[in-house]
C-alpha cells in the first residue's frame, strides 16, 4: 500500500537516533569537556546506554517487523564488514588533514576548493571503475580492499613530504585523485562482502548497520582519535619550538609550523597504519569469496 508508515517501528528509530546521537556526542566533545569529569558527558553515556539497552531489548523480544534484526549478527562476513568499514574511515582522515592544510599554508580560495572537490569526484570515478573491472576478472575481494588502502597510503605518504609552511594548491590535486579512488574500492567491495551469502530478509538490516557504522560510528571514532592525537602532537611541538621565539609574534608562527609539522607526523601514522592493515589483508588465510 502506497504510502504506508510502519509506526510500530518508530520507537525502535527514536532509540536508534538517540544511542547514535549520545555516541558521538561522547566521542567528539569527550576531550573538550574533560570526559568523565563533566556532568555532560556522564549523562551523554547514560542516555546513551540505556537507549541501546532498551533497542536490544526491544528487538530480542519481537520475532517479525523489527528494525535491527538481531540474527544479522550470526553471520562472520557482517562482523567482519563492519571491522572493514571503521579501519576504512580511519585510514581515510588524511583527506581531512589534507583540507585543513590547504587553508592554512596556501592562498587556495574557495573556488579553489570547490574545484579539488571535483578532483576528488574523478578519484571515486575511477575507484569504481577498478572495482568494477577487479570484480569482473574474478580476483578476490582481499586484493581489491588491499589495493585500495594501498592507494590511500601512496597518497599519505605523498602528503607527508608536501607538508610544508608555503604550500602549493597544485600539489594536492594528485593525492587527493589518488586518495578517493582507493577510498572509494574499500568501500565498495566491503559493501558486497557484507551481503555475501546473506538472507534476502536480512538485507535492510545490513544496510541499516553499514550506513550506521560509515556515517555515524566511524567518522566519531575516527574524530575522536585523531583529533586527540593532533591536539597532543601540536602542543608537543608548539612547546618544543616556542622555546627558541621569545618574542609574541614568533610565538604566532610557531603555532602555524607546530601545527603543519603535527600534520606531518599524524600523516606518518596513517601511513603506517593503512599498510599494516593492507599487509594482513593480503595474508588474510581466507579466500573472500565473490559468490552471493
Amino acid at each position: 500500500m502506497s504510502g504506508y508508515l510502519p509506526w510500530k517501528q518508530i520507537s525502535d528509530l527514536l532509540l536508534t537516533v538517540v544511542f547514535l546521537c549520545a555516541f558521538c556526542y561522547v566521542l567528539i566533545y569527550g576531550k573538550t569537556c574533560d570526559w568523565y569529569a563533566s556532568p555532560a558527558i556522564r549523562a551523554g553515556t547514560a542516555i546513551g546506554l540505556c537507549a541501546f539497552g532498551a533497542l536490544l531489548l526491544k528487538e530480542a523480544s519481537v520475532r517479525t517487523g523489527t528494525y535491527l534484526d538481531l540474527h544479522v549478527f550470526a553471520y562472520r562476513n557482517v562482523w567482519i564488514g563492519m571491522l572493514l568499514f571503521l579501519v576504512t574511515v580511519i585510514a581515510n582522515y588524511g583527506s581531512t588533514l589534507m583540507v585543513s592544510y590547504i587553508k592554512a599554508a596556501s592562498a587556495a580560495d574557495n573556488l579553489h576548493g570547490a574545484t579539488l572537490s571535483l578532483w576528488c569526484v574523478l578519484g571515486c570515478v575511477l575507484g569504481g571503475v577498478l572495482s568494477v573491472v577487479m570484480i569482473v576478472w574474478r580476483i578476490p575481494y582481499k586484493y581489491i580492499f588491499a589495493t585500495g588502502l594501498l592507494l590511500v597510503c601512496i597518497s599519505n605518504v605523498y602528503l607527508y613530504f608536501q607538508y610544508q609552511p608555503q604550500g602549493v594548491y597544485e600539489h594536492m590535486i594528485l593525492p587527493s585523485v589518488c586518495n578517493f579512488a582507493g577510498m572509494f574500492m574499500p568501500y565498495a567491495v566491503v559493501c558486497a562482502y557484507g551481503m555475501n551469502r546473506l538472507p534476502s530478509w536480512l538485507l535492510p538490516t545490513w544496510l541499516f548497520l553499514m550506513i550506521a557504522v560509515r556515517n555515524a560510528v566511524a567518522p566519531a571514532i575516527s574524530m575522536s582519535v585523531y583529533g586527540n592525537l593532533m591536539q597532543e602532537r601540536q602542543q608537543h611541538y608548539v612547546t618544543r619550538f616556542v622555546q627558541d621565539v621569545p618574542s609574541l609574534a614568533g610565538a604566532v608562527t610557531v603555532k602555524g609550523q607546530a601545527a603543519i609539522v603535527a600534520m606531518k607526523d599524524v600523516t606518518g601514522r596513517i601511513v603506517w597504519f593503512t599498510g599494516i592493515v593492507a599487509v594482513l589483508a593480503l595474508a588474510y588465510p581466507r579466500r573472500w569469496s565473490m559468490r552471493s
